[in-house]
C-alpha cells in the first residue's frame, strides 16, 4: 500500500486511549455519535512504545477502526491477497485475543488505498455487528460479545469504482446501514438490532462516481425529535425520521463531489464535506430543517478548493471546527 494508506496490521492498546482509557465505551467509528470527541479523555499528544500497554499483530490489514464495550475490543482487518476477514475480539487489559472469526471472499479490483476491511465495527453491551463487501454481496453479520453467530442480512450486490468505506451505527434498537453505491441496489436499510430483519428501507439514488464513503450521524435539537443525517454526491445531504425512514428535508446540491469524510452535528447544526481528485473539494454548515416541515438551509459554504480536505471528517469542539 502507498504512503497513504493506512495499515492496521498491528494494534495497540495507545490507539484506544481515548475511551478506554477514560473509562468509556468507544462503541462505532469516530466514537460517540462520530463526533471524533471524547471529554474526559486525557489523552497524550503523541506516542512512544513506552507507552504502550500491549501491542499485538494482526492476521490482515484494514481502514476500519477499533470498537471498545467494557473490557473488549473489536477490529476488523483482512488478507489484502486472498480477501480473506476476520473479526478478532482482545481483551483491553492485556491484549490477549478472545476469540477471532474467519470469513472467506475473493479479491477483487479497488481504488489501491482501500482495503478489505474498511468498514468499522459498531457494538453495544450485547452484540457486535460488521459488514463486509464484495461485488457480489453486502453482507451485514451480528455475534454476541462471545462470538455466537446471531443473524446476518444480504443487502444485495455492491457496485463500485473504488470499493467500500461507509460504516453501520446503532439508534435505539436498530442497527442503520448505509448502502450509497453506484449500483442499483443504492439505499438506507434499518434493521431490528436483536432480530436482522427489516424496520424500513429507503431507496437512493445511483450511478457512476455516487458511491458514498460517509458515515451517517444522529442530529439531536433541543426539545425536538431526532433525525438521522446522511450525505452522497448523488443525494446530497438529507435528514431522516430514524423510526420509519421517512425524509424529512433535502439539499440536493450539498454535496458537489463524493462524500468520503462523514458528517457531524451539533445540537443546531450539521457539517457535511466532499471532494474528489487533486483539487475538488467542498464543506457546508446546514442549519436542518424540522419534522412539522421548516426547510433545512445552508448556513454557508467554504470555497471550494483544495485548501480543504475530503477524506478525513471534521470535528466540532465549542465555538470551533477542526478541518
Amino acid at each position: 500500500m502507498g504512503k497513504r494508506g493506512l495499515m492496521a496490521s498491528v494494534l495497540t492498546a495507545a490507539v484506544l486511549a481515548a475511551a478506554a482509557g477514560a473509562g468509556a465505551d468507544w462503541t462505532r467509528f469516530r466514537g460517540a455519535n462520530g463526533s471524533g470527541v471524547e471529554a474526559s479523555a486525557n489523552t497524550p499528544a503523541s506516542f512512544t512504545d513506552k507507552d504502550y500497554k500491549w501491542k499485538i499483530a494482526l492476521p490482515g490489514t484494514g481502514h476500519s477502526s477499533p470498537v471498545v464495550v467494557g473490557k473488549k475490543v473489536f477490529v476488523t482487518c483482512a488478507d489484502p491477497k486472498e480477501a480473506t476477514r476476520f473479526l478478532i475480539c482482545v481483551d483491553l487489559e492485556s491484549g490477549k485475543t478472545l476469540w477471532k472469526k474467519e470469513y472467506t471472499s475473493h479479491w477483487f479490483k479497488q481504488h489501491d488505498f482501500n482495503s478489505f476491511a474498511s468498514a468499522s465495527p459498531v457494538a453495544d453491551g450485547e452484540r457486535v455487528y460488521f459488514t463486509f463487501i464484495a461485488p457480489d454481496s453486502y453482507t451485514v453479520y451480528c455475534l454476541d460479545l462471545n462470538g455466537k453467530d446471531e443473524w446476518t442480512y444480504d443487502m444485495g450486490r455492491w457496485v463500485s469504482q473504488h470499493g467500500c468505506g461507509c460504516s453501520p451505527i446503532l439508534f435505539q434498537d436498530m442497527l442503520i446501514v448505509p448502502n450509497d453505491q453506484d449500483g442499483p441496489t443504492a439505499s438506507l436499510v434499518a434493521l431490528d438490532k436483536a432480530t436482522g430483519s427489516e424496520r424500513w428501507r429507503i431507496k437512493r439514488k445511483n450511478g457512476q462516481t455516487f458511491t458514498a464513503a460517509s458515515t451517517p450521524c444522529i442530529f439531536e435539537p433541543k426539545g425536538a425529535a431526532p433525525q438521522l443525517v446522511i450525505t452522497s454526491k448523488a443525494n446530497g445531504m438529507a435528514g431522516i425520521d430514524p423510526k420509519n425512514g421517512k425524509t424529512l428535508w433535502e439539499i440536493p446540491d450539498a454535496m458537489p463531489f463524493r462524500a468520503v469524510g462523514s458528517p457531524v452535528a451539533t445540537d443546531s447544526l450539521v457539517v457535511g464535506t466532499s471532494g474528489e481528485g487533486g483539487k475538488n473539494r467542498s464543506c457546508v454548515v446546514v442549519q436542518p430543517g424540522t419534522a412539522d416541515g421548516a426547510p433545512a438551509k445552508v448556513l454557508y459554504k467554504m470555497p471550494t478548493g483544495a485548501d480543504y480536505p475530503y477524506v478525513p471528517s471534521p470535528v466540532i469542539q465549542g465555538d470551533h471546527m477542526f478541518l
